[in-house]
């Protein structure tokens, strides 16, 4: 069966009209229930699997209320299935998987992939976006190159954080982004302490007074670590980022690290406050001896991806440009 998993930005009338016309675009390529299970193409038509729909509740409402040409009852009495789920399942069942909408958007059904075959397709609607690089005029042509087997793939590593109270395990989560441990705005600056081990006990990294430390993936370099002084790393690279937020030294930098470390963070003469937050999406209250262990998680992500990394570093970012002043 092939499953085409589709999750939609609720704010963004476009990313919806684009969905529809994803829904359209199916119609027309799988001849479902006319010639039997057949894919058009230029030769005519070849065999395929059954095709369903993968869309979370919010996303198929969304469609719904736009949906006046009627393509879902259309794809239903040609024997498509809309199926109706959570983006956890989207995210075990689909592939590709459609994110229509930005970074954010993405990242919300990405953290749950768990299993390689789950490759994502990410639309940008001109704001600023890493994830995302097709825009939305070219995702019907990338669809098709999906299906024909033509498009090409980055493979990010993902992050995995645990969080413990003592002995108790109390959040397991991954992130595509990083993984921040931070305090509120009016808790007292804390003192952390950070660990790293390669496989052998964990031994000091750093201790310093900050706002908070977060552990970056490279596809996280772009994100809040580069606000925060942190360095660009390629996204396909196997390493994880420690990177001090505001820390009340000089001396604190961010350090890279091979991709099999693992980081463990705790903080000492803690007066509350203190949370972690995965990819700003995902937050637990930190209390009394706590220890965020951070490591890569053991799958890899795969995106359909231009291969055009440093054009959008030098749009997005402004990277690197020349000095109009150079001669």
């Amino acid at each position: 069966m092939i499953t085409i998993g589709l999750v939609i930005r609720p704010d963004m009338p476009e990313a919806v009209s684009l969905a529809i016309k994803v829904l359209e675009w199916a119609n027309w390529y799988f001849r479902q229930g006319e010639c039997g299970n057949r894919a058009h193409d230029e030769n005519g038509y070849r065999e395929h699997e059954e095709v369903s729909f993968a869309i979370d509740a919010s996303s198929l409402i969304l469609i719904q209320e736009k949906d006046s040409q009627g393509i879902l009852k259309i794809l239903e009495e040609r024997n498509f299935r809309i199926i109706n789920v959570d983006r956890a399942t989207i995210a075990s069942v689909a592939d590709p998987i459609i994110s229509l909408g930005g970074d954010g958007t993405l990242i919300s059904v990405a953290k749950y992939v768990k299993t390689k075959g789950h490759r994502l397709i990410g639309v940008n609607f001109g704001h600023l976006g890493f994830l995302t690089e097709i825009g939305p005029s070219e995702l019907l042509a990338v669809i098709e190159k999906f299906f024909d087997g033509e498009c090409y793939y980055d493979e990010r590593i993902l992050a995995q954080a645990q969080v413990k109270e003592g002995n108790q395990l109390v959040m397991v989560s991954q992130a595509v982004n990083e993984v921040l441990i931070t305090k509120s705005i009016d808790c007292p600056l804390p003192s952390y302490e950070v660990q790293v081990s390669d496989g052998e006990e964990f031994q000091e990294l750093m201790t310093i007074r900050a706002d908070g430390v977060m552990v970056t993936t490279p596809t996280g370099s772009t994100a809040y670590s580069l606000a925060a002084g942190g360095s660009i790393i390629y996204p396909t690279l196997n390493v994880l980022m420690v990177t001090p937020l505001n820390p009340h030294s000089l001396a604190a930098k961010p350090i890279i690290l091979p991709g099999h470390f693992k980081v463990k963070i705790t903080e000492f003469n803690q007066k509350g406050g203190i949370y972690c937050v995965v990819d700003g999406q995902e937050k637990v209250n930190l209390r009394d001896r706590f220890e965020v262990v951070v490591s890569t998680f053991p799958q890899v992500l795969q995106l359909v991806s231009k291969k055009q990394y440093f054009d959008i570093l030098k749009n997005k970012l402004n990277w690197a440009l020349p000095n109009r002043n150079a001669r």
